[in-house]
């Protein structure tokens, strides 16, 4: 589900470095994208041991690099209430409430949206792949806030459009 995502940014904004991936919004991001998705996939029903896992695995997946102790960076991460990746796991979330298809309008990053001409035109951003139901036309809030909430966490990523 993610690595779609993560894919997208890579053909619109060329390699990913990798010291991107030990930042603590953007793992606090990915790991709060990963465990959603998977309590999601199985009904809230991942024991904690098979979560970890899951993190492990698709960390690697998404980010090409095998990192084992990315669930240790997590844990410091968390327990010592670190502001950025507490930020990075709240955007996840209003990230993907988008996938139920009910954007808040009430979420000042979606009526800043809503107010752009971009969107009342439709010429924002390419779609994000997924996205095609409840999220704007043909996905486009959903890639103006992962442009928001991923892309502008990436260094000199050069992208072609932004709406910050």
């Amino acid at each position: 589900m993610i690595v779609p995502w993560v894919d997208h940014s890579r053909r619109r904004l060329g390699p990913i470095p990798e010291q991107v991936w030990r930042d603590p919004y953007m793992i606090g991001f990915l790991a709060m994208l990963i465990t959603l998705a998977a309590r999601n996939r199985t009904d809230n029903l991942i024991a904690d041991e098979a979560l970890g896992l899951v993190q492990l695995q698709v960390w690697g997946d998404i980010t090409g690099v095998a990192d084992s102790e990315i669930g240790e960076a997590i844990t410091l991460l968390s327990t010592s209430r670190n502001v950025e990746f507490g930020a990075g796991c709240e955007n996840a979330l209003k990230f993907l409430q988008l996938s139920d298809g009910a954007p808040d309008p009430s979420d000042p990053d979606i009526a800043e949206l809503y107010e752009m001409p971009e969107f009342q035109t439709g010429t924002g951003p390419d779609p994000l792949p997924g996205f095609d139901r409840g999220a704007g036309p043909g996905g486009l809030i959903a890639a103006a806030l992962w442009q928001r909430y991923f892309e502008a966490h990436i260094p000199e990523t050069g992208a072609a459009w932004s709406f910050h």
